[in-house]
């Protein structure tokens, strides 16, 4: 965390109080907003994401072929 600015000092310990407690707010803020922000780019698939979310639509989609497979077999089994 960053020190608070001379002119902060000069007002005394309240206003370093409070410059402190408005810097851990915005910091807090931002991260929610960077948070949201790469979710939403994840959800989307846009940029360097993309790939990831090629990924993920092919192992579901491997997933269900699977799952298609391992149905069909007993059905086999018991004609």
């Amino acid at each position: 965390m960053m020190d608070p600015p001379v002119e902060v000092f000069s007002q005394g310990l309240p206003a370093i109080w409070e410059y402190l407690q408005q810097a851990r707010k915005t910091k807090e803020t931002t991260i929610k907003v960077q948070a949201w922000w790469r979710g939403l780019m994840v959800r989307k698939g846009v940029g360097a994401y993309s790939e990831i979310l090629k990924m993920i639509k092919k192992v579901k989609k491997e997933k269900k072929e699977k799952k298609g497979k391992e149905k069909e077999k007993p059905k086999d089994k018991k004609k």
